[in-house]
């Protein structure tokens, strides 16, 4: 979304608040950046699930319970480790596990993007 979308945006938004326009307005700047902030971050978390889920075979749970990472994790070991990953030797897989949904996996899924090569 560019500037001009940006302003025709508040200024439609800003119609329907009541007082002094120049403070309807700035109220409605900051109603539409915050929303656009908000899409900006979840399209970026969807594109670092897409690159964790094709490089590492990732399943990240919708829920924040748990990731799953079963491809080609030898290179990055000492990372998982780092960010709290279990290496289970039965079925040869990553895990982090969540289970009380006390940490947000947010950050861990965006390092883990990062590793991506």
């Amino acid at each position: 979304m560019n500037k001009s979308n940006i302003m025709k945006a508040a200024h439609k938004l800003a119609k329907t608040f009541s007082g002094d326009y120049r403070a309807c307005l700035s109220m409605a700047l900051r109603e539409v950046y915050k929303a656009i902030k908000s899409i900006v971050a979840k399209q970026q978390y969807e594109v670092a699930v897409a690159k964790v889920n094709a490089q590492f075979g990732g399943v990240v749970a919708e829920t924040g319970f748990q990731i799953n990472l079963t491809r080609n994790t030898y290179p990055v070991k000492e990372e998982l480790k780092e960010l709290g990953f279990k290496f289970n030797p039965k079925s040869r897989n990553w895990t982090f596990w969540n289970v009380d949904n006390s940490i947000d996996i947010k950050p861990i899924v965006f390092k883990l993007a990062s590793l991506v090569a």
